[in-house]
């Protein structure tokens, strides 16, 4: 996979598969599973200035040739409220995101986020 890292994007309104697609050259780029497991993170309550005990999203880490790691944000469950799972990918495997889209804020930080995870072949 090349890294391309331009959006094409201009003003960068939110999330969007066009942004991920600017930004690794495919739609649909495959990365190695860093995790070996899903990591939570909980809500931020505003009132209290701590995190509570509910959980907000889920993540992985994730890095390919010429990208440093990077964390992309699941969902805690699917739309059928199944829990967010690797579906059967380890420590190293490679895999696919289900909807992966790319934000950019600023002009130096980029977040990911997706649906799902999918284990794909080398």
């Amino acid at each position: 996979m090349a890294y391309v890292g331009n959006f094409g994007v201009k003003g960068g309104n939110g999330y969007s598969v066009e942004g991920t697609k600017n930004f690794f050259g495919t739609e649909v780029p495959k990365f190695r599973l860093i995790s070996s497991k899903i990591q939570v993170v909980n809500k931020w309550d505003n009132s209290a200035k701590r995190y509570s005990d509910e959980p907000d999203h889920d993540f992985v880490v994730v890095a390919d040739d010429g990208i440093e790691p990077f964390r992309v944000k699941l969902p805690v469950a699917d739309e059928n409220g199944e829990k967010t799972s690797l579906n059967g990918a380890k420590f190293l495997d490679y895999i696919s995101f289900v909807d992966l889209e790319t934000y950019r804020r600023g002009s130096s930080q980029v977040y990911f986020r997706a649906q799902a995870i999918k284990k794909v072949k080398a």
